[in-house]
């Protein structure tokens, strides 16, 4: 299945139409139609905000052959928690939003607290040991 047939199948699943989506990640309407239409494609920080939206993965919405049954939908339209913590990492740096997808991967393959140690160890340490 290719990202765009997975992206609307997932916003349909979610009950969402694209005005919303598209009102999550701070975008036109039509900029998100293009992505459901493979006219473009979404940026890395789109994709982990997308496969956060709608309960998945980014490596699902790329297409990879994960079970459908991996993610799941809203149980309603999508909520206002949901809608205030999405608006929240777009007021992140593109660097913070960056590190938070690297984390999500991270964390997906077990290696959160190896990361967290590395980054803890690294902030720990001034310019001139650096």
């Amino acid at each position: 299945m290719l990202v765009t047939e997975r992206l609307k199948a997932a916003r349909k699943e979610c009950k969402l139409t694209q005005q919303q989506v598209a009102d999550i990640l701070h975008i036109d309407r039509s900029t998100y139609a293009y992505y459901e239409l493979g006219t473009t494609t979404p940026s890395v920080d789109k994709l982990i905000m997308l496969a956060a939206l709608f309960k998945t993965d980014v490596s699902w919405l790329l297409g990879d052959d994960i079970p459908k049954n991996v993610w799941r939908s809203p149980e309603n339209d999508i909520s206002l928690k949901m809608q205030i913590k999405e608006k929240r990492i777009t007021e992140l740096s593109k660097d913070e939003r960056k590190l938070i997808g690297l984390f999500r991967v991270a964390a997906k393959n077990g290696n959160a607290k190896e990361l967290l140690n590395i980054l803890s160890e690294t902030a720990g340490k001034t310019n001139d040991e650096k």
